[in-house]
């Protein structure tokens, strides 16, 4: 997220940033975001999708983590 939650849209990277950095359950997010516990994993799934995608046609996170040690 650090390295490409810039490229999500505002709802999935708010969906992703309280799944992942929060912990939040799937029924919490729906319920927050006024969507369908389905609506909310699907949102934070297709969301990781993305930033997987990214990492591996770009490789950035790989690298950051290998200049930092």
């Amino acid at each position: 997220m650090d390295v490409y939650g810039a490229i999500l849209t505002d709802h999935q990277r708010n969906a992703c940033g309280l799944y992942l950095d929060d912990d939040w359950s799937y029924a919490e997010l729906a319920e927050h975001l006024g969507v369908t516990r389905a609506g909310a994993a699907d949102l934070v799934k297709r969301g990781l999708a993305h930033i997987e995608l990214m990492e591996q046609k770009l490789g950035h996170a790989k690298l950051l983590a290998e200049a930092q040690g």
